[in-house]
């Protein structure tokens, strides 16, 4: 019993050690060059610096005051939570407290407060910072801020998305990104009459907003050629301004509700959104089932009494939790969840597998004199299997079922006098695939060389060949998986 317990302690101990916090951002500390580029302000008073005693402050008597506001929008990157550390200095007017600033003014005194907290659920890559306060004057009431730092738990090397350190996460695509630095529609309609267009709030550009999209409106989108999957990930960070008071937020997937709930404004501070509104920001993270290649989202709110209420979405992530590789349908991520694979590939010890291309059996290379060719250029080409001739200029793509399992060529080249002929075979004999297997002289015009050869299939798969057919030059291909993208394998060529 007490080897267990230390084994499962000391899996416990190094499951927690492994979750290293990593800093992503790092400004306002005594020892770096302050640079407040990320950062909107309104409604300061001066310089964005001041000096509490030998203390450098962003922010700060005669700063930050009244409806005073700080506000950042960073990308992160894949992570699953994060950190916020500073340092919040604090003048009010209260008996507790120090006169560090120097700057006592009836009963004002100094706070320096550390403040630490953590979101422990946070996958959004944009985080947006908002600070604010409710003081009324900014000679003896006022605030400001140092030594900030962002964390992030980050997600395991190679993911995109992820919900802790352990999990396997790589099976995750984002397919769709929108808002994230730059706002437009991207295609997403209001009530389906016009396009989606933004708003600055708090410093931040949203799409939607006050006097663009109202309580009570939808916005959708139709998104098209979604890769195999089985299952479907919304992250996205809904703005609410104005007064709400528990009507929903609904988000539909192909006119399914996967996500509602009540919205409530309860902060008594307002920021600038067109004119001072309350403002409520909420992450939230949908996953849903899926497996169509279309997705039709949407996002709406009710109304229940007609009021000055609006909404906006910043930073919108669509990702899929793609198939196995070659998998056309599937439950999960695995190959042994794999119900069917595309074409070209096949189903082989529990996975989809690409399917080899033809491999040649048989190549003869032979001239005969007088022999009676149908010719319409100088190529001629008969494929047994098929009882077809293939003789015209141009391109002809063929496709034979799987009940084709050997394809026997004849070709007829038209000799020329002393006319130099070069074929090649892939894989034929011991010739190297990555030379001309042959090369051919026709000592007279009357000679035709006649070239015969039967590929044969690994395995029993529809195949796809492309034939083209040139004046001086004749190529056989077929459409085959290499490193996961369909390449034309090249099986035969002549010219001369």
């Amino acid at each position: 019993m007490n080897k267990l317990f230390y084994q499962q302690f000391f899996l416990i101990v190094l499951t927690q050690a492994e979750e290293v916090w990593k800093t992503v951002y790092s400004e306002f500390f005594s020892d770096s060059k302050w640079d407040t580029s990320g950062w909107q302000t309104s409604n300061i008073y001066g310089d964005p610096f001041s000096f509490c005693a030998d203390q450098k402050l962003f922010g700060g008597y005669y700063v930050f005051g009244p409806s005073s506001l700080l506000s950042s929008h960073l990308k992160l990157p894949p992570h699953y939570s994060v950190k916020f550390s500073l340092k919040l200095w604090k003048q009010f007017t209260r008996p507790e407290g120090q006169d560090i600033c120097g700057i006592r003014h009836y009963l004002a005194m100094d706070f320096s407060i550390p403040l630490s907290f953590t979101l422990e659920q946070h996958y959004s890559q944009s985080l947006v910072l908002i600070m604010t306060s409710n003081v009324n004057e900014y000679y003896n009431e006022a605030w400001g801020i140092q030594d900030f730092k962002i964390e992030i738990l980050d997600c395991p090397q190679g993911c995109q998305f992820c919900q802790d350190q352990t999990s396997d996460c790589k099976f995750w695509s984002n397919i769709a990104s929108y808002w994230q630095t730059s706002i437009n529609s991207e295609g997403w309609q209001i009530d389906n009459t016009q396009p989606l267009i933004s708003s600055i709030c708090a410093g931040i550009e949203i799409a939607g907003g006050t006097n663009i999209l109202q309580q009570g409106q939808n916005i959708k989108k139709l998104i098209d050629i979604v890769p195999s999957h089985f299952k479907v990930q919304i992250i996205l960070k809904l703005w609410v301004i104005g007064n709400w008071d528990g009507e929903n937020f609904i988000l539909k997937i192909d006119d399914q509700i996967e996500n509602s709930f009540p919205l409530f404004i309860q902060t008594p501070l307002k920021v600038e959104c067109g004119t001072q509104q309350k403002v409520n920001i909420t992450n939230i993270a949908v996953n849903a089932l899926h497996t169509s290649h279309q997705i039709q989202l949407e996002m709406k709110t009710n109304q229940q009494i007609q009021k000055v209420a609006y909404w906006g979405v910043q930073s919108f992530d669509l990702y899929v939790a793609k198939c196995s590789i070659g998998c056309k349908e599937c439950i999960g991520e695995l190959g042994i969840q794999c119900s069917s694979c595309y074409k070209k590939w096949l189903y082989l010890d529990n996975q989809c597998t690409p399917v080899p291309p033809l491999e040649c059996a048989h190549m003869r290379i032979q001239q005969s004199y007088g022999l009676q060719v149908d010719y319409m250029n100088s190529f001629h080409l008969y494929i047994d299997e098929l009882d077809e001739n293939f003789r015209g200029i141009g391109q002809t793509n063929l496709v034979l079922d799987q009940s084709i399992s050997s394809i026997t060529l004849q070709i007829y080249v038209q000799c020329q006098e002393q006319m130099k002929i070069e074929s090649y075979f892939r894989g034929c004999g011991s010739f190297n695939p990555e030379q001309l297997s042959s090369l051919n002289y026709c000592p007279d015009k009357s000679n035709t060389l006649f070239q015969n050869a039967i590929f044969l299939e690994v395995l029993e798969y529809e195949k796809e060949l492309i034939i083209n057919i040139q004046e001086r030059k004749l190529e056989i291909f077929q459409i085959s998986v290499v490193n996961e993208t369909e390449t034309e394998i090249l099986l035969i060529k002549i010219e001369f």
